[in-house]
């Protein structure tokens, strides 16, 4: 997935993930009656496809966000999909009793969730070959002496203010060899 959003662009392999995922889902669900190797052929297409969100998120989702909220940006995106597929699972009894019992209709309709990311992904941003968000930013800002360095906390004023005696780090210890 990371490859292909590489080559042809973020939007356009999130949508075409989306499609592949409801079409593995649909094979899975729908063309399935018995176990065999036709059920495990399907289940590996369905869950390979899916699967390859995990591939396309690391890529997309920290080109959405400025280096200050890089990692809670991508941990809120991550869990608002945890919950909305726990929200899901909770639901398919629901589904399954209103299908009669089918549990194969069920699953084929919460596989349009993927119509909702198909939308969603066009309301995103096309991040290919751009440079990640507040790295500009921080590359054209100058850095002024006395702001986010050592001497503006009280530290570095010296020898005094380390550790160890003035040396920089603990004495290493020998390592025997052979």
């Amino acid at each position: 997935a990371a490859l292909a959003a590489g080559k042809f662009g973020r939007r356009i392999t999130y949508a075409v993930l989306c499609v592949a995922s409801i079409g593995g889902a649909l094979m899975l669900y729908q063309t399935n009656t018995s176990y065999g190797p036709y059920f495990l052929f399907s289940a590996f297409v369905a869950g390979g496809v899916t699967a390859s969100f995990y591939g396309f998120f690391p890529l997309y989702l920290p080109e959405l966000f400025p280096t200050a909220v890089r990692a809670t940006g991508q941990g809120f995106a991550f869990n608002f999909g945890r919950i909305i597929a726990a929200v899901g699972g909770l639901q398919t009894a629901t589904l399954i009793g209103f299908f009669g019992g089918s549990f194969a209709k069920a699953g084929s309709v919460m596989a349009a969730v993927y119509l909702v990311g198909m939308v969603i992904i066009w309301l995103g941003p096309e991040t290919k070959g751009k440079e990640l968000p507040a790295r500009s930013a921080a590359r054209n800002r100058q850095h002024k002496p006395g702001r986010g360095t050592l001497q503006s906390v009280g530290l570095g004023r010296g020898n005094d203010a380390r550790p160890h005696g003035g040396r920089r780090c603990p004495p290493s210890i020998p390592v025997k060899s052979g």
